[in-house]
């Protein structure tokens, strides 16, 4: 994967055109992803709220455990499921940082 993005006016008309298709599936794909975390964090900030005022623990490692398994699983191309998996613990340990 290059870095230098000068590289696409080396392209052709009609790869230079795939390429910004691919560029707007990205900008769609990213759209979601942020109202999905921002849903997230929402949901994260009621149970937050909740076990504070229930005096329960703020971590339950079980239940990160449950998760984590559970986007594993759901992972199927071998080549992505590596960086996929670790996005995925990282909002994990990103919410139990900073919970609110």
């Amino acid at each position: 994967m290059r870095s230098n993005d000068s590289s696409s006016t080396k392209l052709s008309s009609t790869n230079l055109k795939r390429l910004k298709q691919y560029r707007k599936e990205i900008e769609k794909i990213d759209a979601g992803i942020f109202r999905l975390c921002l849903a997230r964090v929402i949901a994260a900030e009621k149970i937050f709220k909740f076990k504070v005022k229930n005096r329960l623990p703020l971590r339950d490692r079980k239940r990160e455990s449950v998760i984590k398994n559970r986007f594993y699983k759901a992972l199927k191309q071998r080549t992505t499921k590596a960086r996929a998996f670790k996005f995925i613990c990282f909002l994990i340990e990103l919410n139990a940082k900073y919970p609110v």
